[in-house]
């Protein structure tokens, strides 16, 4: 039985969940030592990774401005060796045109361009394989990372799970609660009302004995629930039940009715969710502290992949904020339409009450006109009796 409008004189059950005088309590030393030993490793990868990441970047850098260069100095060198082959040329149709020193000069120039390529393209060989080795290492920690996240969380969730059993185990107590309830039955038949007024007690003996309060809220971290939503998620089952006593009030106009019952709460997931995400947090902060993962990347995925990835997520995150903006809209009209809907069908009923009302009046009109003219009737055939009686004559005309 869900419960959503609860009344406010039935008062809360207070539930003292001391959260952070328990949080030491929740993993054995031996447990807790392993833990922290786990979440240092994970920090200590995750530094890893960003310190090979940042020279990757630098290496990667270097390999871009290198094939930069070859793209340069090749250009350069088909010039030097353009220049060189035109004089050659000239030198062999027409001796002694070309001055022996610019011939020389040419060679030179091309040699040396010839050596700077393949400077340039050794130093690319280079950095190329410093990025093939810091992406193997890249590879290899992350791994290692993946490795050491998954058995850190597994423990973390093991902990997490057993604490959060074990807490709302402790609020699924049950509870023995007497509650008396009067309903109004206006023009409804008896039974119904009897009906109506059992049901009623049995409400009010599941928010009486399931109502249940988490005191210290801030102490749960990113506990988002609202007292009214934190009532809402707590159910309650009805076992044992007793009618103590069922009876009529006045002519009908109420029936009161007194339920004994045994009451065992049942938390709702939505609530569960929240007291088990209080627990995490509280692990977290005696292992050290929740690691970001966010920022850690997969270094297997290319840098081309990755930015197809974010681009179909960003694509992805558009059209969700397209359709959640349709599906408001939409929503919006629903309701103005049942609104108007709603407006219609008040004002139907208020021209059929409004026509009811002046046939009514009519009726009442006419029932007294007709009650005058009887009045009237009758009042002339006394007055005709007594005429009659006293021996005056009448006259007809």
């Amino acid at each position: 039985m869900n419960f959503r409008n609860l009344s406010s004189c039935l008062g809360l059950t207070l539930l003292s969940i001391t959260y952070a005088s328990a949080a030491a309590n929740l993993v054995s030393p031996e447990h807790m030592g392993e833990l922290n030993k786990k979440n240092a490793q994970i920090k200590v990868a995750v530094r890893e990774l960003d310190d090979i990441g940042k020279e990757l970047i630098v290496a990667k850098a270097k390999q871009n401005a290198a094939m930069d260069t070859i793209e340069r100095l090749e250009f350069e060198s088909d010039q030097a060796t353009v220049r060189l082959e035109t004089l050659q040329k000239i030198d062999r149709e027409s001796p002694d045109t070309i001055a022996p020193e610019k011939l020389s000069a040419a060679k030179d120039k091309n040699r040396q361009a010839i050596l700077a390529l393949n400077a340039a393209m050794t130093e690319r060989d280079e950095y190329t394989a410093e990025v093939g080795r810091l992406k193997g290492r890249a590879i290899e920690k992350y791994a290692e990372f993946r490795m050491l996240e998954r058995s850190f969380e597994r423990d973390v969730d093991t902990v997490v799970n057993a604490q959060t059993d074990q807490r709302i185990s402790s609020m699924h107590t049950a509870k023995e609660v007497v509650v008396t309830t009067r309903t109004s039955c206006g023009d409804e038949p008896i039974k119904q009302c009897k009906e109506r007024s059992l049901k009623a007690a049995e409400l009010a003996a599941s928010e009486q004995g399931s109502v249940v309060f988490v005191t210290s809220l801030t102490e749960i971290k990113n506990f988002k629930l609202s007292k009214d939503e934190l009532r809402s998620e707590v159910h309650a089952t009805l076992s044992n039940k007793e009618i103590i006593k069922q009876q009529m009030f006045g002519e009908g106009e109420a029936y009161e009715t007194t339920l004994k019952a045994t009451v065992v709460p049942v938390i709702g997931d939505t609530l569960r969710e929240q007291i088990a995400e209080g627990i995490r947090a509280e692990v977290y902060a005696l292992a050290g502290g929740q690691v970001d993962y966010t920022q850690v990347r997969d270094p297997s995925i290319s840098d081309e992949e990755l930015q197809k990835r974010e681009k179909k997520k960003s694509e992805m995150d558009a059209r969700a904020r397209i359709d959640a903006r349709k599906a408001a809209r939409a929503e919006e009209q629903r309701k103005r339409a049942a609104e108007a809907a709603q407006a219609e069908e008040d004002r139907k009923r208020a021209a059929e009450a409004a026509r009811i009302e002046e046939e009514r009046r009519r009726v009442l009109e006419a029932a007294e006109e007709q009650r005058k003219i009887d009045e009237a009737r009758e009042k002339a055939l006394r007055n005709e009796e007594e005429r009659r009686r006293s021996g005056i004559p009448t006259f007809s005309f």
